[in-house]
């Protein structure tokens, strides 16, 4: 009896880790998606999920944030569908991209970001990739704006008038930066940089002598002087408080950057308009990126017309 009875609960236990496993797989690999008779299983869609997936590690989710991955969710789904699109209509065309085009994308990737191999595969990590995910979404992201180009480019066309017509609606667009000429003194206490000010309105100290001394560190002339500058450039602080003065004038104290300064409007050189000749170029790209995003979506929603799309999020 006991031997049947040991029998007995070894099968049951046997048939239910089966039964719990295959219930697993089925959970991973449940259909969440078929494009074209292409199917996106969940383990799909968790791959793109997973550097979302790899910041919430570890925690437990409130009802909000749970309602809010919901909707990344089905957004990223979404995305997926797009993509095997594209994949799709590239493969129809014959598109391909070799690895060689890969290697130079992702080499220009790190020198313009300043990047070493090693830095690289840290930030891929800290993001939840590895290096063959990324590599894939390279050429996915290579072939796509090869497709478009194909697509788009060819149904895009910008006018001379189209260039005037954005010039004369865009003008305060485009103008020479404004320059700035100023003075600054920083000091370490709220009562040093009162006893400066005061000393300065009775007439007993030097604004432009006292910049000398205190600039800390910034380069200036022989009278105390910062600039001419970019005043765009400025910390947005001294910006406004420079954009508040009048030339010549100086401010009351303020706090920065761990110190209080005080600030001397110089000189400011105002804007001044770009002839449409210098920003032509610069117009013909906006409105080519305008109409390129438009057709862009033209395209998609062309696409999933034609298409047989079924959703089971």
């Amino acid at each position: 009896m006991k031997k049947v009875c040991l029998f007995s609960v070894c099968y049951v236990l046997f048939f239910l880790t089966f039964c719990s496993g295959a219930a697993a797989q089925e959970v991973v690999d449940r259909v969440v998606g078929i494009v074209n008779g292409q199917i996106i299983t969940l383990h799909d869609l968790n791959l793109k999920m997973q550097p979302l997936l790899f910041q919430t590690q570890g925690r437990k989710l409130d009802s909000q944030e749970q309602a809010v991955l919901g909707t990344v969710r089905k957004k990223i789904l979404d995305e997926i569908v797009h993509s095997i699109l594209i994949e799709q209509e590239a493969g129809r065309l014959q598109m391909k991209v070799s690895d060689t085009e890969v290697e130079n994308h992702i080499r220009q990737l790190k020198e313009a970001n300043g990047l070493s191999d090693e830095r690289m595969m840290e930030e891929l990590r800290l993001q939840g990739l590895d290096e063959t995910s990324f590599r894939e979404k390279i050429r996915q992201d290579i072939l796509r704006h090869q497709l478009l180009v194909y697509m788009v480019r060819r149904k895009v066309a910008i006018t001379d008038e189209d260039i005037e017509r954005y010039y004369q609606g865009h003008k305060k667009d485009f103008v020479s930066p404004s320059e700035v000429v100023f003075q600054l003194v920083l000091l370490p206490t709220q009562k040093d940089i009162q006893a400066l000010a005061q000393a300065v309105k009775d007439g007993k100290q030097d604004f432009g002598e006292q910049a000398k001394k205190y600039s800390q560190g910034l380069e200036i002339d022989e009278a105390g002087n910062v600039g001419p500058v970019d005043l765009g450039v400025l910390d947005v602080t001294l910006r406004n408080k420079l954009e508040s003065l009048s030339e010549q004038e100086i401010s009351t104290p303020f706090s920065f950057a761990g110190n209080w300064a005080m600030l001397k409007l110089v000189r400011l050189v105002t804007q001044e308009p770009i002839s449409r000749k210098d920003v032509r170029g610069k117009i013909r790209e906006i409105l080519f990126k305008q109409l390129v995003d438009k057709r862009f979506d033209e395209f998609m929603k062309e696409l999933r017309s034609k298409a047989v799309i079924e959703i089971m999020l």
